[in-house]
């Protein structure tokens, strides 16, 4: 409905602003679907943003962060490198909270892709809080760690204008213009990646 969204990606991508990650053309539950099925969804999105985009996505994004190992397979055979997925499938596995701060290997069948887990204290955070409380948050865990930590949030579009009061809450009060201002003003300890640049660089 309004295609001009496009124009601005492609700028974004084009001036590396935006890294855009896949996942399965119409958002299935991809460990309940055939793996055929799984690497025709994914191979479908990859198509279709490397024709409106000129881009092949090297990650991708797990719908309702529903997950099973046996999707490693599925995802690497489909040109997959990386995914976002929840912290809470670590913690849930007996990982402490403090070692969820970079990114792990998954392997099945002899296929394998890196995993960045997903914050739940920044998810519950942003945008619902003031834009300097995840900074706040990101400062104590950093300050606590003797190497340095990767930050990794990845969520659902519906909380930046969709839900109810959140378009007012982050557009017209700012609050997204304000997080980027407080990102930038604290860029001498927070540095802004791409999932692929930091793997490229590891």
């Amino acid at each position: 409905n309004t295609p001009d969204i496009f124009d601005t990606i492609d700028k974004l991508v084009r001036r590396g602003q935006v890294e855009i990650i896949g996942g399965g053309f119409y958002e299935p539950i991809l460990p309940i679907i055939p793996e055929a099925d799984r690497i025709g969804q994914i191979s479908m999105m990859r198509r279709y943003i490397k024709s409106h985009f000129g881009v092949e996505p090297k990650g991708a994004w797990v719908a309702e962060r529903v997950w099973e190992p046996e999707l490693v397979s599925s995802l690497a055979k489909s040109g997959v490198e990386y995914i976002v997925l929840d912290d809470i499938h670590f913690l849930y596995t007996g990982m402490k909270k403090e070692n969820t701060y970079g990114y792990f290997i998954s392997e099945d069948n002899g296929y394998s892709v890196r995993i960045f887990p997903s914050d739940k204290e920044l998810r519950y955070i942003i945008p619902f809080s003031e834009p300097d409380k995840p900074i706040s948050y990101m400062r104590q865990i950093a300050q606590g760690n003797k190497e340095n930590v990767i930050f990794t949030y990845g969520d659902d579009a519906e909380k930046f204008g969709e839900w109810p009061g959140t378009y007012e809450w982050v557009f017209e009060k700012k609050w997204l213009k304000r997080f980027f201002d407080i990102l930038k003003a604290n860029e001498d300890w927070i540095k802004l990646v791409h999932f692929s640049e930091y793997l490229k660089n590891k």
